[in-house]
């Protein structure tokens, strides 16, 4: 069973990230060495005839030093090997990480080596090598499991009190949007859609002049719904 990385965001929201596997990580690490093996190589054969010359020494190795970080930072924390792997770079906070810590884990990646990132791997317990452990960060599946429930639309009985009836100001539209930001949620329980779901409820509080008294912010966009569908009658 894979390892997973449980996180409470300060909103009380929890992420459940499943940690990359050792053969992730590795398979991943063979396709990016391919990759840049495979750069250096084509641009010895085509630029050959000038291969002494300092500026071609450095378009063929610089890109290669700098790959992972390069990816990572401009890729949304994937190298070609992570993105083939659906994996990416998290902090283990469930944030997204900073150029910093982008930075750290790439330099002191250049010097731990194969066979010390394994056994980091293997002692940490969270899947990270010694880059990941300085820098605060992992290597996630890009997939995250989902802990909100499959119905986000309810129906209400005859009886039922709205908690927040300051709803009825809201407009169609911005139902639409926050069953939009769930139902992006459900499909990838990712830091992204998180940040969104938080920025929401906020956005909602300000504009309904009200303080959340829900668990968490999925719970409380799902009361707003309910509690607009109950006062305007709209059912889904």
């Amino acid at each position: 069973m894979a390892d997973t990385l449980k996180i409470n965001t300060t909103q009380n929201v929890r992420l459940n990230f499943e940690i990359a596997s050792l053969g992730d990580r590795i398979l991943a690490t063979i396709i990016d060495t391919a990759v840049m093996y495979g750069y250096f190589f084509v641009l010895m054969l085509i630029l050959r005839d000038a291969v002494g010359s300092t500026a071609v020494f450095l378009i063929m190795v610089l890109p290669v030093i700098f790959y992972h970080l390069l990816f990572e930072v401009f890729n949304n924390g994937r190298s070609i090997g992570k993105m083939a792997m659906k994996t990416r770079v998290i902090r283990m906070d469930g944030t997204e990480p900073r150029l910093g810590d982008y930075a750290l884990r790439w330099l002191i990646g250049l010097f731990e080596g194969g066979l010390i990132a394994f056994l980091a791997y293997l002692i940490g317990g969270k899947g990270q090598r010694l880059g990941d452990m300085a820098a605060g960060t992992t290597v996630a599946k890009m997939k995250q499991r989902v802990t909100l429930e499959d119905t986000i639309y309810e129906t209400t009985s005859d009886d039922y009190t709205p908690t927040y009836p300051e709803v009825a100001d809201l407009a169609e539209g911005d139902i639409e949007v926050i069953k939009e930001v769930l139902s992006a949620l459900k499909k990838s329980y990712s830091p992204e859609s998180i940040i969104l779901a938080e920025k929401t409820k906020v956005s909602i509080e300000t504009r309904l002049g009200v303080k959340s008294m829900e668990p968490n912010t999925v719970a409380f966009l799902e009361k707003v719904i309910k509690d607009y569908s109950h006062i305007t009658g709209r059912m889904d």
